[in-house]
């Protein structure tokens, strides 16, 4: 048996865990940057990013192994609350090699944002929020 004695001057850490999933590349892109950012306030986050079709994402969505789905606008499911956001696509600096993706029209994408209805997990909503905000 193996047993841990908290001191009282020990901090406890809390650590977070976000599932997110996107359909595509793009959003999967965006989503990263902004997590990346929120590792600077939160260093204890953990988060993993599923990309696949569609209906892989709404299955993982309504089994709740994922927090946080992103399709496109014309998504029906029902039962979440969910938001309408729109970006710009262009360029995509990839970081290893130089590679960058660019798409051969610009365009604007876009998306429904889906979050799981009447969950505890305090950056759920702070992760929704966030994206939100930037991608109105």
């Amino acid at each position: 048996m193996h047993c841990r004695i908290q001191k009282d001057t020990e901090k406890h850490r809390q650590t977070y865990a976000l599932r997110i999933a996107a359909s595509d590349f793009y959003t999967a892109y965006f989503i990263s940057n902004l997590l990346s950012e929120m590792l600077e306030q939160y260093p204890d986050l953990h988060y993993t990013l599923w990309i696949g079709q569609e209906e892989e994402l709404l299955h993982y969505f309504e089994t709740k192994k994922t927090d946080v789905m992103i399709v496109s606008s014309d998504t029906e499911y029902s039962g979440h609350p969910f938001r309408y956001i729109s970006f710009e696509v262009s360029s995509l600096n990839l970081s290893s090699g130089g590679v960058i993706l660019t798409p051969l029209t610009a365009y604007t994408q876009k998306r429904k944002i889906f979050w799981q209805n009447g969950s505890s997990h305090p950056l759920i909503a702070e992760f929704v929020r966030r994206f939100c905000q930037v991608h109105v």
